[in-house]
């Protein structure tokens, strides 16, 4: 169940850091460098991915497809294999949302993401 919790995860963190609408207006605000690296799944999946690894298998023990949780390499592991499963759940997240809305696609993104309203 581990590699479910540690992937469900990573991917809500994705959703919450770039796409929420109620973190908008702190996501609105990143400066441009930060924001293109939030919105991307699976750059900001793979960070996600070390900090869980870390958090959850050093705090919490808890182990990842065989490693330990408190071994070195445990989040390094989940953080390559956020750098995957990041970006196909946030897919399937985005996609779920906009047919539950209705919609057929996606709106365009604005091209003032992370820059502040004036």
């Amino acid at each position: 169940m581990t590699p479910f919790l540690y992937a469900m995860l990573c991917a809500t963190l994705h959703y919450l850091g770039a796409r929420a609408v109620i973190t908008e207006p702190l996501w609105r605000r990143y400066p441009p460098e930060v924001a293109h690296w939030a919105r991307c799944a699976a750059c900001s999946g793979t960070w996600y991915g070390i900090m869980l690894g870390a958090l959850l298998g050093w705090g919490f023990n808890l182990p990842f497809l065989g490693l330990p949780g408190r071994h070195l390499a445990t989040p390094l592991v989940v953080g390559l294999c956020a750098t995957w499963w990041t970006p196909v759940l946030a897919w399937i997240h985005v996609y779920c949302l906009f047919a539950l809305a209705g919609l057929d696609q996606p709106a365009e993104e604005p091209s003032d993401v992370g820059h502040p309203k004036s």
